[in-house]
């Protein structure tokens, strides 16, 4: 049996445009250990910790936050926990990942994503995936509301770091008011370099 773990301390995600190194000190904290059971299967979970420091005034997080009276320049601790399950031999493929999440004003939010896949040959696989992210009070970060996806597909690694897949998507989105619900058709082309 192989254990693994990792640790890291950072500094954040801040509002200051020098990015100094840990310029507000150590505000963020990454742990997970895990281990393998079997040869093809590995089990692991984590915490990760982090103060979004003048939350409101990050760049880019504007669009997304979700603004409460008062709440400008105001630091904002968030903390996730996270639990990952992956299996791979010759003819299967199956991944679990569950999370859960939360900002110091909100509740419990949570995100499962199950892949399972068949190898019809070494490059070929027939895979499907079901993913759930829900939001059940956001707090001041987050919008409420729940995106579903589930799909069947086709994959096909035509190079050691190149696939090309086909898929056909169920999709629900409550969170975004203009999102497109329904089924979609998918192909996707990547590369790796």
């Amino acid at each position: 049996m192989i254990f693994f773990f990792d640790l890291v301390l950072g500094s954040g995600i801040t509002a200051e445009a020098e990015h100094e190194f840990f310029g507000n000190g150590i505000n963020s904290a990454t742990a997970s250990v895990g281990f393998y059971p079997t040869q093809d299967w590995s089990l692991q979970i984590g915490y990760y910790a982090d103060t979004l420091i003048e939350h409101e005034t990050l760049h880019g997080h504007q669009m997304h936050a979700v603004p409460m009276p008062g709440d400008a320049g105001q630091d904002l601790d968030y903390e996730l926990f996270a639990f990952s399950s992956q299996f791979e031999n010759d003819k299967y493929r199956a991944l679990t990942e569950v999370s859960i999440n939360r900002t110091d004003a909100s509740d419990w939010n949570y995100s499962i994503f199950q892949y399972g896949a068949y190898k019809v040959t070494p490059d070929l696989s027939l895979y499907g995936y079901y993913d759930i992210t829900s939001v059940e009070d956001g707090g001041v970060h987050f919008a409420l509301g729940e995106e579903i996806r589930a799909g069947l597909g086709l994959s096909y690694f035509f190079t050691t770091t190149g696939v090309v897949k086909f898929e056909l998507i169920e999709h629900e989105n409550d969170m975004l008011p203009d999102a497109k619900d329904g089924l979609e058709l998918r192909m996707q082309v990547a590369v790796g370099f």
